[in-house]
């Protein structure tokens, strides 16, 4: 197929990322967990904390004032665009586009390989990206600076440099080490999630038995051995690594199949896997639907299709061990669906694009309406330029109260409960680096929205706040 039209469908999927991502980057507003990495970004920025005691408040209740929910390389990275742009409200979403478009280019390259090795079209990738980007979840992740975005990145890197050890033999062993990397990378993002690329090698064998058991199990084991080693490094030689991640193993792995479920019941994660994958099926729908009557290979479609879709199973599969379960954890698994779908679909719609672009018409149009939605994208993020996307009265009061206490590092509010209003705290550390305790320890300032506190201790600040009221020490 003609290059040029293909680049036009790459143009196109590249303005659906730009629509779906570009004007969330310029809205404030952010969800309660990506409002805290941000937080901690920030302040690893600022030169708060360290690579495996991040830094989150002074009065963050839990290990001595360290983030330790998860750990760290994602803050650690993320701190690098606010070095660079400063802690402008739309930093980390920057950071978080950024690696849209960095995983885009990677599931390319995972389709290129894929199709080289089964005789697919090499330039449907842009189908295999299109298809992942649409997904809801999936593009809201990238909207809310979810850490599974950065997972997804090595998670990626991983099967790439999997896929081409397993389909060729010159450099395998480099490319298992790579993997290996790859994965420890993935996990000190986020944990034992990341470990799930290391499936696709024993899945290989089961589907295409291209080479022996025992090669099968030296591949498995080498990129395996790599995060064991270098983790055993870490614990052995580094006392801080060592501290942190003990404490994420003990208190946040452990603890967390103890912990209250988040999700309705057991199989919440594998129906939210389905209800998230429906505008996948419904053009899958379409396509079959709309090409009937054409040829469908048997052998390499459906074997291809169903190992992806087992690669993308054992990425969520696991999550259901505990009730802690929420849709965007799965984000990293997603890629495999969309490709799975892919290797599915593209020689049916080949025929079909085949004669598109023999129409310079439709070709142009394809062209013309690309470049309309970016720039119209584009225009309407310059327009809505520091509007809110969500969190509107929060923020709005939080900017408000912000500016009188801005030059104070704590402030009191009314109760232990009313600590645990995240918007309010976040935003608050987030925009003006300010923390809050409860009353029991008074500050200057005081905030409330139900208490009056009394008055011939406290004046209260004329603010055009709704919710929040704040008072000032006499």
């Amino acid at each position: 197929m003609n290059k040029n039209f293909h680049r036009k469908l790459y143009l196109l999927t590249i303005s659906v990322i730009i629509v779906l991502l570009v004007p969330n980057v310029f809205r404030q507003g952010l969800f309660m967990d990506g409002l805290q990495y941000a937080c901690v970004s920030k302040n690893f920025a600022n030169g708060k904390g360290s690579f495996w005691f991040p830094y989150i408040s002074q009065s963050w209740w839990y290990y001595d004032n360290w983030f330790l929910e998860h750990p760290p390389l994602f803050y650690f990275l993320e701190s690098f665009f606010f070095k660079i742009f400063g802690a402008v409200f739309y930093t980390e979403k920057l950071f978080c586009l950024t690696l849209a478009f960095l995983n885009a280019f990677i599931i390319n390259s995972i389709w290129s390989i894929t199709a080289k090795k089964f005789n697919f079209d090499l330039k449907s990738g842009w189908l295999a990206i299109l298809f992942w980007i649409i997904i809801p979840i999936n593009f809201w992740a990238y909207q809310n600076n979810a850490i599974e975005t950065l997972v997804t990145t090595f998670v990626l890197l991983a099967i790439l440099f999997s896929l081409n050890a397993l389909f060729n033999n010159k450099y395998s062993v480099v490319y298992l080490i790579l993997a290996g990397i790859a994965i420890f990378l993935a996990t000190l993002s986020k944990g034992i999630p990341g470990l799930f690329p290391l499936s696709i090698i024993p899945l290989y064998f089961l589907f295409f038995k291209s080479q022996s058991i025992y090669k099968t199990s030296l591949y498995f084991l080498l990129v395996l051995s790599i995060p064991i080693l270098i983790y055993s490094c870490l614990i052995l030689f580094v006392p801080a690594a060592k501290e942190s991640l003990l404490f994420y193993w003990k208190y946040r792995l452990l603890h967390r199949i103890a912990n209250p479920p988040e999700g309705e019941y057991r199989l919440f994660t594998l129906v939210g896997l389905f209800q998230e994958l429906i505008p996948l099926f419904v053009v899958g729908i379409i396509i079959y639907l709309g090409k009937r009557k054409s040829t469908w290979s048997i052998n390499n479609n459906n074997k291809v299709f169903w190992f992806f879709i087992c690669v993308g199973l054992s990425g969520v599969l696991p999550l259901m061990v505990t009730l802690v379960q929420k849709k965007f954890y799965f984000v990293p698994a997603l890629p495999l669906f969309a490709i799975a779908l892919t290797s599915l679909l593209s020689i049916r719609i080949q025929s079909f694009l085949d004669k598109l672009k023999e129409n310079k018409s439709t070709s142009k149009f394809i062209f013309v309406m690309s470049l309309t939605i970016i720039i119209g994208t584009l225009l309407f993020s310059w327009l809505n330029f520091g509007g809110y996307c969500r969190d509107e009265l929060a923020q709005r009061e939080v900017n408000s109260m912000g500016k009188m206490i801005s030059n104070e590092t704590k402030v009191s509010v009314e109760s232990k409960s009313f600590y645990e209003d995240w918007s309010l705290q976040f935003y608050l550390l987030r925009n003006f680096d300010v923390s809050i305790e409860p009353l029991d320890k008074p500050r200057k300032y005081f905030i409330t929205t139900t208490t009056i506190p009394d008055t011939t201790v406290w004046t209260q600040i004329k603010l055009p706040t709704k919710k929040y009221s704040l008072y000032k020490l006499k």
